[in-house]
């Protein structure tokens, strides 16, 4: 299973994706620290400038109306000076909003920021979702399809006639030119190690018994 060439490239790419995965969740993390030290830091400008805009906004309607009582009494003058007191605070009050908007402003570019840095990290978790269930079904394929091999080796030598006593130890090797199997069995250490017999089991269910396993010496 390890020598297999699809599932060495998908945990090579697991490796990669991890990575990505890694990096997209420290950019989420800090886009979002960066947030809650803006909210932090701001959070007093932004109070204070709404305390002094409903000032400013009160003195504004009060000098608009005290402009308004001196036209209705024919005081042309008070009722201009007024007026030009209403436009000072008019102009105040249109600055501390621009004020507002641009913190306004600076916050939804952060947070803009924060959700694409978020859908960034949820692409590349989902990313690596994807290869981990590929690695997974892979793995699950060679699993089943070592089973089928191993099965069908199992009938081979049984067919093969090899002996009974060697049919926990034997190793099955296909000539891919003619199909033949060669099958090794009961030697030392492994199937084909010192001592191994072998039988060539043919197409046409002929066993050609090249060599028999050699006995086992018995320890005093």
């Amino acid at each position: 299973m390890n020598n297999d060439n699809i599932l060495f490239d998908l945990k090579n790419e697991r490796r990669r994706v991890f990575e990505e995965l890694t990096k997209k969740k420290e950019l989420k993390d800090n886009a979002l620290a960066q947030l809650d030290g803006f909210e932090e830091l701001r959070a007093a400008d932004r109070k204070y400038l709404f305390d002094e805009f409903k000032i400013v906004s009160d003195l504004e309607k009060k000098a608009n109306a005290e402009s308004k009582n001196y036209y209705d009494q024919h005081d042309p003058v008070r009722a201009k000076m007024y007026s030009s007191i209403r436009k000072g605070y008019t102009a105040i009050r249109l600055n501390i909003k621009q004020f507002q908007n641009g913190i306004k402003e600076d916050k939804l570019k952060l947070r803009e920021y924060c959700q694409e840095k978020e859908a960034g990290f949820k692409k590349a978790q989902e990313d690596y979702r994807i290869i981990i269930k590929k690695i997974e079904d892979r793995e699950r394929f060679l699993s089943d399809e070592q089973k089928k091999k191993s099965q069908y080796h199992e009938s081979i030598v049984r067919l093969a006639g090899i002996p009974e006593e060697y049919l926990d130890n034997y190793k099955v090797i296909t000539n891919e030119v003619n199909g033949y199997h060669h099958i090794y069995f009961g030697g030392e250490g492994t199937a084909d190690g010192i001592g191994h017999g072998h039988y060539c089991y043919k197409n046409d269910g002929e066993t050609v018994k090249c060599r028999e396993a050699a006995p086992k010496s018995i320890s005093a």
